[in-house]
Order: C-alpha cells, then structure tokens, then sequence
C-alpha cells in the first residue's frame, strides 16, 4: 500500500492519525502536504507522549504548522502507546489504514513495513459501527480540551452518530483489562494451530508471545524473522518454551520493522498484522497492568497468497536461537530505553490560545497550590495568570501580543510559590482559532477568494460547485461550525463565576478611532500584532497581515494559512487546456446570482433558525456580503446587485424571522440570541457575534447602496442606525479591535470612516424623529385631503417606518395598505394614522432639511 496515495485520495475532510514514533519535521514535509492534497484539513494526531514530548522539543525550531494547521495529542499510558493508524472521514464514508508504520521517513519508506487498508461506505451498518467506535475510544486518550473539541468535530457526522459497538470488528485494541491476547483467545476459542510464524520488529527477553501462543493453540513450531540486533532474546528462556523455535536473520537494510503473527493448523490459515512485537507487553499484558496499547487487524480465515511478499522473507536459513548470529547484542528496543527527561515539579500539559474569547489558558498537571504566582512564558513575554478553577490546574490569561511568527510557538509557565521558583517542561502553543479554522471554514474562505481570479469556462464551473458546497456547508449540520467555549467555562469542568461585563455603546468604540491609529502608526515597524482570530469567509472580508507561506518543500506548495485576496484581470494573460482565461460569461453571472438567492432564502428560513450554532448564523451572514465584495472584483455582479444582498441579510437579522406574536423577536439575531439565553449560553453568543466582525462588514456592504438609488436613502440609514445601533454586534468588541478591523476592510470603495457615517446617519434620524414627535399633530393635520403615492415613506412614533403600499387619499375613517419596516408585513392601516414624509417635506421646510442628508428618500412620481 503506497501511504501518500492514501493520504492523496478525495473525498476525506478529516484525519486521525496514531503513532507510537512522530516525527514532525518529516510530518509537516511529506505528510500533512499529502493530506491537504487529498483535501484533509482538520487532523489530529496521537502520539507516545514521551516520543511525541521528546521529538517536538527536538524539532522546535523547524516547525510551521503545530498548532496551526494540526492538532497533536501526546498520550500518556503505563505502558507505550504504540498503535500505527491513519483514519480518514469524509462526509460519505471512511478510509482506514492500519499497520506497523510510524509517522516518521522510516515508517513511510525506510523500513520493510506491513499496512493494509480498506473503505468504508457510510451505508455499511458493519464497517460503520467500527469506525464509530474506534473515533469513540479515541476520547479516553486526552483530557485535553483542545484535542477533544478537534475530536468531537471530526466524529459528529449524521452516518457516524448512533451507531452500535464494535461487535465482530477485524481490528483489535488492547484497551484497559484486555490485552490482544486476551480478546484473540476469546475470538479463536476452540481454535488449534500446528505452527506459527512471526515477522517483528524487536522482543522481550522471555518469548511471552511464543509462550502463550503454544499454551493457548497448541502451536509446537515457531518460526521467526527479524533482526537479531533488534531482538532481546534470551536463548535459554526460549528452550524452556516447550516448542521447536528457529530464528531467521533478516537483512538490517532495510530495517525489518513489519509485524505479522502468520497461524498455521488444520483449521486453515489465520493472521494478526499491526502493531504488536513478540513481546508481553504487546501481547500478554493489559494497558491498565503495563502493558502496551496496540491495534491489530485480525484475518480469521485467510489465503497464503495475500501474504507471499512476506512470507518468502521466512524461507531463509533458520537458526535455533543460541546459534543465531548477532543475537545478544539488542540495541535499544522500539519501546524505548527507561532513561527519564528532566524532571519537573509540574508538567504543563496543555497551552493553547483562543483569540475569539480573548484568553491564554494554560492546564497544568499536578494542580498548583492556591497562593502560587504564576506566569506564562512565549514569544519572549512574561504574562501573569490568574487561577481558573478549584483544583488549580487550570490558569488563564490575556491574549499576548506576538511578533508574527514563522514557527510553532513554543512556552512554559514559571511557578512563584513561597520562597521556591519552578520551571514547567516546555510545550507548544495551540492556536485554537486556527484549528477550528481548518475544519470547512478554511476551505470556504479560498473558495470565495477564487471569484478574484480570471479563469476559464471550464474553471468557473468549477468554482461555482465548489461554492455550492460551501452553500451546503454554511446551511448544514451545526457541528461544521462549532461554537468557541464561553469565557466562563473552565477546563477542568468546574463552575466559574464569571466577571460582569459592563454594556458598551458605539460611542466608546469609534470615537477614538483617529487617535487610536495615530498611536498604532507610531509603533515599530516590528512590533507585536494583534490577531483578528476570524473564523472561514470573514478572512475573506478583513485582509490579515500575509501569512508565512506554505510552501514546505522546493517545488511543493499548498495554500497559505490566510491568503490576500489577488486579482489577476490581465484579459488574455494566459491560456489553459480548456481555452482563454476571460470575464466570466453572463450566464456564469446569472447561475451565481440564483445560488446566492437559494442560499438567502434557506438562510431566512425558520429550519436554519432553529439549529443554527451562533458561529454559522454569522458565517451565513458573512457568505453574501463575502461573495460580493470579492464577485464585484471579479465582475461576477456590480454593486446594484450587491447592495440588494446587504439589504437582504440585514432584513434577515434583524427583522424578517417575524412571528404572529407582537412580542416576540423578529430577527434571525434576537431569535438565535433568545435560544442561546433559554440553553444557558448567553456569553457564547454574545463572544461569537460580538466581537465587531459582522458589526463593520455590515455597515460597510449597506454603503454600497447609493444614496440616491431608487429612492431609498432613508432605508439606507435605518439599516445603517439598525446596525450601529445594534448590541448584540459589539458586546465583546474594544476600541482596538475596532480600529483594526476597519483598517483590514476588504471591500469596494470603502473607507475608515463607515462606522462614523453610520453615527452621523443614527444622528440624523433622532433629530428628525423629535421634530416629528413635538409636531405630531400639526403635521398630522398639514397633510389632511392630500394624496399619498405608491412608495411614499410613512412614520409612526409606535408604529415605526414604512412605506405606502398603494395610492390613496389621507381622510379620516380611510384605509391603506402599507409596507410595515419593523413588521416586514404588508398591513392595512388608517390612512391618516401615519405620516407621509414626502408631502411633508414639501409642505415643512423643516423637514425637508432633516430629510436632506439622506439623500432621495423615495421613488420619483410618475407624470
């Protein structure tokens, strides 16, 4: 099996790894390239935590995406955690290999290894339990909240969930009280086998293996090959055995590293390949006893010719044990030499950054006493942490600010407690952002970006069904876009009372904007950045500072972490196989407008209301006005089309979700933040929507929108006050945050001062809106007996805003139908009860000054 073809395959978004060995230099050279190539983007890998510890720290310099672009799970058991197992999960099925081969040059190439591998069809009830069940077990593994969360994302797919055990699975783990021994014997029970032939990688001292092996089937010849310098054999153990045992030395080069317990005997063939040696610690001993965690892949019945290339490796000369050649002189076993690490007080076992909530969280393990000072090291800062949960092994702190980095970020905690200080082992940084961005979001953001390209016929076609996926995606199973954890929520599962949070106005946060990027400008060139932490199609929006580039090895590249939006509009720049590259066609254009029509009607609807996660709404939000601010650069749409995509999301946040219920909410933000409030989770959303993302990206798509197009510049600055206004959209937002998200702003013929055209425009309206108060009556009375026109706006100080429906004269005891804004209804109404705007301006001067800076406020009369 070629394991770079595998990791190349379509159709898997997901991948979970286990190793006993990893090495990440050869990890992030060869095999995460692999994967992306195959479209796997969320990954995560479990590894021997002294192995992975060991090799990491080894490697610290050279890594680029750990933490990043996967997540690695260093497991601690009594004995080595020594499975070899790539799972791949896609939305159809599964991909799984499993053998002897670590993640490391030698497993993949350098050894004479043994895998095998096979699909998974997600309607295979069979196959489908024993995936659920592997990714299942899995969870045991870590503690870790980070590793969990990425777990949980890549396991909640609607053909997984539900599913029943492992019952009759070909693959066996020795799990907890049962070794692969124990669950073979009780699989083969009343099974007799003749001889026994075994490929391994090293072995005990004793033969254990072969022992239980004669002692459960009654195997009285064993044969074995390997490398006798890998082989702990003690001759003398092995004639106690009670069986005939012959050795074959194998070649070092390549280093025979292939395990196969290969049964022989009158009840046919039978085989055992994975990761188990002949040893009794990856045979006779259970994990919870010391023993080591393995994986196997049981043949219960099996033909010799699927197995020739490595049985013809058993028809050397054989040996009986004290006569083999090399024996007695083992290096050091795959299990690895007993010699400690530096020893620490305290290990830190998790250290991870979450930009969305604004926090460093670090676990610790033992818990620190209280009254310790603890500080958090990375990137050359010292960070004080405060004490996050009752048994102290969970500490949280400020978001650092760090250099762009190149390389994984590496950080340790310092321990003030009484008169001693104490280092914790150094660990990598989680960027939890940046994982959560790899599963979908990431591709969803490349695939708006393309609408920027020139391309072919063919090439645009393309594109648009990757877009309709991404549509699927967005509109979806919640589980695609989790939420990120509340900032109360504490990591060892304990309550937290959580800090007040003071209400913040629109006020605070932009009148400072000029002054903020006065002070940003004076600071070096090389100073520490601030992180957006912005999740799929919002990167498309606000343009982070250019990422490192991917590009791993010479002459093999794959997409960057945050890629800028590049227009390439050079007509006829260049050609491909399938034609010019050019504008694309109006029917690519028309076919693009219909899928974002579909997308906003499923996106206003009450299915996506009532399951949506607080991250997909503002994701589902963000799609359109993304799709436009890149398609107007790409001339899919113009700014026509645009502007009616912006005024179609804000009806649906903030008002078309309308129910019979006058009290009830009626947008798809209050509806969602109302469920939130029921579950308890009322600081989530509040994190997710208002963090000032969808706040800037909305003000700024609704600018678009003329002022004087078709009549509706006083829609324009109701949407625009219904936005700045809006609390829910910066309830976690800072004046920092602010400036900088202004500043990234990816879209047409905008600038800075959006949200200060907003202000002016909430203003406007207030102004307006007290002159109509105090001057009710007599307006009221001013437009008695007039006609009011199709189009003309209307307002009520409790009914709001609207427009007239149909052409009618304003008489008391009269009816009209009007366009009710707050409503988003049609409603039939007394003709006089509200008033008309249009004629008072003609008839007030004073409200024809108010209305003026909104521009032409309704459609021209027809003669």
């Amino acid at each position: 099996m070629d394991l770079r073809s595998f990791c190349s395959m379509q159709g898997f978004d997901s991948a979970i790894c286990l190793t006993y060995s990893f090495d990440p230099v050869f990890f992030e050279h060869v095999v995460l390239p692999d994967l992306w190539s195959g479209g796997t983007n969320g990954i995560l890998v479990f590894a021997d935590a002294r192995q992975a510890r060991e090799s990491v720290i080894r490697s610290a310099r050279q890594l680029r995406y750990l933490g990043r672009r996967y997540c690695l799970v260093p497991v601690s058991t009594t004995g080595a955690f020594h499975p070899k197992m790539l799972l791949r999960i896609g939305s159809e099925g599964a991909a799984v290999c499993i053998g002897s081969g670590n993640l490391t040059s030698g497993g993949w190439g350098g050894n004479r290894e043994l895998v095998t591998a096979w699909h998974v069809e997600k309607n295979d009830s069979s196959q489908v339990a024993v995936v659920d069940w592997l990714s299942d077990v899995l969870m045991e593994y870590t503690r870790d909240k980070t590793a969990l969360d990425v777990l949980t994302l890549i396991r909640d797919r609607h053909w997984l969930l539900g599913t029943p055990g492992a019952g009759d699975s070909p693959i066996l783990l020795s799990h907890k009280g049962k070794s692969i021994g124990q669950q073979l014997m009780d699989r083969w029970q009343g099974r007799r086998f003749r001889r026994l032939c075994v490929l391994t990688g090293s072995t005990d001292a004793n033969g254990a293996m072969i022992k239980w092996a004669v002692n459960t089937f009654g195997i009285s010849e064993v044969l074995i090959g390997l490398d006798p310098q890998n082989a702990g054999f003690i001759p003398s153990s092995l004639a106690r055995i009670g069986c005939a045992v012959r050795l074959i030395p194998l070649s070092p080069s390549p280093c025979p590293h292939a395990k196969l317990a290969w049964f022989e005997g009158p009840d046919g063939y039978a085989a055992v390949a994975g990761s188990a040696n002949c040893s009794a610690s990856a045979w006779s001993i259970a994990p919870n006893s010391g023993g080591n965690t393995e994986l196997v892949v049981v043949y219960d019945s099996c033909r010799k010719e699927d197995f020739s290339s490595f049985l013809e490796l058993l028809e050397g000369d054989s040996f009986e044990p004290a006569a083999t050649p090399g024996l007695g002189r083992r290096r050091e076993a795959e299990e690895g030499s007993d010699a400690d690490a530096e020893a620490h007080d305290y290990s830190l076992v998790s250290l991870s950054l979450n930009g969305t909530i604004g926090r460093l969280i670090a676990v610790v393990e033992p818990g620190i006493p209280e009254g310790a000072v603890v500080y958090a090291c990375l990137g050359g800062l010292e960070l004080p942490l405060d004490r996050a949960g009752l048994k102290g092994r969970s500490w949280v702190g400020p978001l650092p600010d760090l250099h762009p980095s190149v390389t994984t970020v590496f950080g340790h905690l310092i321990i003030h407690q009484d008169t001693k200080i104490q280092h914790t082992d150094v660990r990598w940084l989680d960027e939890i952002d940046e994982l959560r961005n790899s599963f979908g979001a990431r591709h969803a953001a490349s695939t708006v970006r393309e609408l920027a390209k020139l391309g072919t016929t063919s090439e645009y076609r393309r594109l648009l069904e990757d877009l309709a996926r991404v549509i699927s995606t967005v509109l979806g199973e919640s589980t695609s876009f989790p939420d990120p954890p509340a900032v109360g929520s504490d990591t060892e599962g304990e309550s937290q009372e959580t800090q007040e949070v003071m209400p913040v106005s629109p006020e605070d946060l932009i009148v400072s904007l000029d002054e903020i990027e006065e002070r940003e400008s004076q600071k070096s060139s090389t100073a520490p950045g601030l992180s957006l932490a912005l999740l799929g199609v919002m990167r498309v929006l606000f343009a982070e500072p250019e990422h490192v580039s991917e590009n791993v090895t010479e002459g093999l590249t794959t997409a960057s972490i945050d890629e800028p939006i590049h227009s390439s509009r050079e007509v006829g720049s260049s050609r491909s196989q399938d034609g010019e590259k050019r504008l694309p066609s109006q029917d690519l254009r028309k076919r693009l407008c219909d899928q974002m029509t579909r997308f906003l009607e499923k996106f206003g609807g009450a299915t996506f209301c009532e399951r949506c996660t607080a991250t997909q709404m503002v994701q589902g939000a963000a799609l359109p006005l993304a799709v436009a601010a890149v398609g107007i650069e790409g001339e899919w749409l113009d700014t026509g089309t645009a502007s009616e995509w912006a005024v179609t999301v804000s009806d649906i946040l903030f008002r078309t979700m309308h129910t019979s219920h006058e009290d009830e909410p009626v947008g798809l933000l209050a509806k969602v933040e109302v469920r939130y409030d029921r579950e308890r989770r009322s600081e989530t959303y509040a994190q997710v929507v208002g963090d000032g993302a969808l706040w800037v990206s909305l003000a700024a798509a609704i600018n678009w929108i003329a002022w004087d197009q078709s009549g509706r510049g006083l829609e324009k600055a109701l949407m625009l006050r219904e936005i700045y206004s809006g609390p829910q959209l910066f309830a976690r937002a800072d004046q920092r945050r602010i400036n900088l998200l202004v500043s990234r702003l990816h879209m047409k013929d905008t600038d800075r001062t959006i949200l200060l055209k907003a202000k002016r425009m909430t203003d406007q309206l207030r102004r307006l809106e007290s002159y109509l108060i105090d001057n009710f009556g007599s307006l009221r009375a001013l437009q008695e007996r007039k006609t009011c026109c199709t189009g003309d706006p209307l307002w009520h100080e409790t009914g709001g805003y609207g427009r007239a429906a149909e052409k009618s004269e304003i008489v008391e005891g009269g009816r009209i139908d009007i366009y009710r804004r707050e409503r988003a209804q049609v409603v039939m109404v007394k003709s006089d009860f509200y008033l008309n705007l249009r004629l008072l301006a003609e008839i007030d001067p004073k409200v024809r000054k108010l209305l003026a800076p909104f521009g032409q406020c309704w459609p021209s009369l027809q003669e």
